[in-house]
């Protein structure tokens, strides 16, 4: 996901490294670019996920354990390059402050300031959302390579379905955005169609 809406976060903080007072940990990556990692979707994470992952676990310890392990490793090696690549796209085309957010197993990228993406061209804006995606098909063929030919790693399956999900015509996913974009150069409604078919996706799913 590129960004979303209507979320306040403070921004402003001093030194490469802060704390807040919610345990949410800021990194300032530059000058122009921060990560922040959202204790609170990582301590939440184990109530989605353990009623599927318990059952075929030994004890609760190592549930939680897989738990802890898969989430880190999705954030780390499937998401954070998602979002990363949605700011190295969004400075190749002249938009330079962002800020990345981990919250467990989702996250996203914002800019500082919205109203610079919307003043970008509809190519520039097509750009910007497909980096995501393609990242995540790049590091699945990278982590396939070095992890075996068969593909069958978790990590590279991962990635990859984080391609494939993240280009669905649901907004606010990348995929919808694109679609909102391309129908706005055929001057139709993007937004309220890639809603309509976002929703027709859900439940033919």
């Amino acid at each position: 996901i590129s960004r979303l809406r209507g979320l306040d976060f403070n921004s402003q903080t001093e030194g490469p490294v802060k704390i807040r007072k919610n345990l949410d940990v800021r990194f300032n990556l530059n000058t122009n670019l921060s990560l922040t990692v959202h204790t609170w979707a990582y301590l939440l994470t184990p109530v989605f996920f353990l009623p599927a992952i318990w059952p075929n676990a030994a004890s609760l310890h190592q549930a939680m354990s897989l738990t802890i392990k898969w989430t880190a490793l999705m954030s780390v090696f499937c998401i954070f390059p998602h979002e990363l690549a949605h700011a190295f796209s969004a400075r190749l085309v002249g938009i330079r402050d962002g800020e990345i957010h981990l919250c467990g197993v989702l996250g996203f990228w914002e800019s500082d300031d919205e109203d610079q993406i919307e003043r970008l061209a509809p190519s520039a804006r097509i750009f910007l959302f497909s980096a995501g995606p393609l990242a995540n098909f790049a590091v699945g063929w990278i982590y396939q390579w070095f992890l075996g030919a068969n593909g069958s790693s978790s990590l590279v399956l991962i990635s990859y379905f984080m391609g494939v999900l993240n280009l669905l015509p649901i907004w606010p996913l990348d995929g919808g955005n694109i679609l909102r974009e391309i129908l706005g150069l055929l001057n139709v409604e993007g937004r309220r169609l890639s809603r309509m078919i976002g929703t027709s996706t859900a439940l033919s799913g």
